[in-house]
C-alpha cells in the first residue's frame, strides 16, 4: 500500500532526531557539568575513560549529522521567506493525525508537540520548494485521488496504554493506588506482566479496532471510556486488564481539494531525480561548514 512521500521524509527526520536528541539533550541540560580535564566517568579494570574521551566518541557519532540538520533547518526557513511559502496549521495536523493513525506510533512521545509540528512544517516546506516549478496537469492529479482513496482516511484511533496482571486482587490494588494518584505509567512499569509494552509504561501506541491488533475485548471497553482516563479491570482469558486512554483521533476522511497541493507535490516529487534533503539548496544560500565541501 504506498503512503504519502512526506510520511516517509517525517520518519526520516524522527528517527534521526532521537538519535540525537538524548547527547545533545544531557549536554545542554543541568544534570551534565562543565568539563574538566581529565575527569573520569567510567573504569574497566585499570583503565579510565574519561569524559573529554566520551564527548569526543558522542560528537564524532552524531556531530556531523546534528550540525547537518541544524544547517539545513536555516536553509529552509531562509528559502521559505525568499519564496514566501508558508503551511497552514490544518496541514501540519492532517500530517500529524495520518502519522499517528497509520504508523501506531507518538512522536509526541519523544518530542514536544511544537517540535514535532515544526519538523511536520519544514518537511512541507522542503517538499514544495523542491517542486516549485513542476507543473502537474489536474486530471493526473484527480486519477492519484480516485486510484489512491484509503490515503486520504483514516480510522477511529485510540492512543492507549494497559496494564495487564495475573489476579482480581491485583487489578483492584492497582487501581486504588491509581485513585490514590500513582502514575499509570509508573504502576504498568512495575506490575505488567505483558512484556512488551511494560517498560514502555504499558504503552499500546495508536492502535483501531480493525486492524486486529488488540484483544477484541478492548474494543468494547474504549467504547465506554473518555480521553484522560482508565477503565475497571476486566478479565481477558487467565489475565486482568486495564486500559488507559491518552486521547482518540475521530476517523474522517479528507476532500480532494484538502489534499490537492499534497498530491501534486507526491507526483512531482516521483517525477524529479533530486534527492529530498534541504542540502540541494546549500549552494543557492553559499553555505560554508566544518567539514569542507562534503555535504
Amino acid at each position: 500500500m504506498p503512503k504519502p512521500l512526506s510520511t516517509f521524509v517525517i520518519i526520516g527526520l524522527l528517527l534521526t532526531n532521537c538519535l540525537t536528541i538524548a547527547y545533545f539533550s544531557y549536554k545542554n541540560s543541568s544534570a551534565a557539568p562543565a568539563m574538566q580535564q581529565g575527569e573520569v566517568v567510567a573504569k574497566v579494570g585499570a583503565v579510565e575513560i574519561t569524559r573529554e574521551q566520551w564527548m569526543n566518541s558522542l560528537e564524532q557519532q552524531y556531530g556531523r549529522m546534528t550540525l547537518k540538520d541544524l544547517i539545513n533547518d536555516e536553509v529552509i526557513e531562509q528559502l521559505a521567506k525568499e519564496y514566501d511559502i508558508e503551511v497552514d496549521e490544518e496541514e501540519v495536523t492532517r500530517e500529524s493525525t495520518y502519522f499517528n493513525s497509520m504508523y501506531g506510533m507518538a512522536p509526541s512521545e519523544n518530542f514536544d508537540e511544537d517540535e514535532w509540528k515544526d519538523e511536520i512544517r519544514r518537511v512541507i516546506i522542503l517538499e514544495e520548494l523542491l517542486t516549485k516549478d513542476v507543473t502537474i496537469p489536474e486530471e493526473d492529479m484527480q486519477r492519484y485521488f480516485e486510484e489512491n482513496q484509503h490515503l486520504f482516511s483514516i480510522q477511529d484511533t485510540y492512543h492507549l496504554a494497559h496494564i495487564v496482571v495475573k489476579t482480581e486482587e491485583e487489578a483492584n490494588q492497582t487501581i486504588e493506588e491509581l485513585k490514590g494518584g500513582s502514575s499509570f505509567a509508573v504502576l504498568a512499569m512495575e506490575r505488567s506482566i505483558d512484556e512488551f509494552t511494560s517498560a514502555q509504561g504499558g504503552s499500546l501506541g495508536f492502535v483501531s479496532l480493525q486492524d486486529h491488533t488488540i484483544p477484541s475485548e478492548y474494543g468494547d471497553v474504549l467504547a465506554e471510556m473518555k480521553p484522560e482516563t482508565w477503565s475497571d479491570p476486566f478479565k481477558r482469558e487467565n489475565e486482568y486488564s486495564i486500559l488507559y486512554l491518552h486521547e482518540k483521533i475521530d476517523g474522517q476522511t479528507w476532500e480532494y481539494e484538502e489534499v490537492k497541493e499534497q498530491i501534486r507535490r507526491k507526483i512531482a516529487l516521483e517525477q524529479i531525480e533530486t534527492p529530498i534533503s534541504a542540502s540541494e539548496f546549500w549552494d543557492e544560500l553559499g553555505v560554508e561548514w566544518f567539514y569542507g565541501d562534503q555535504k
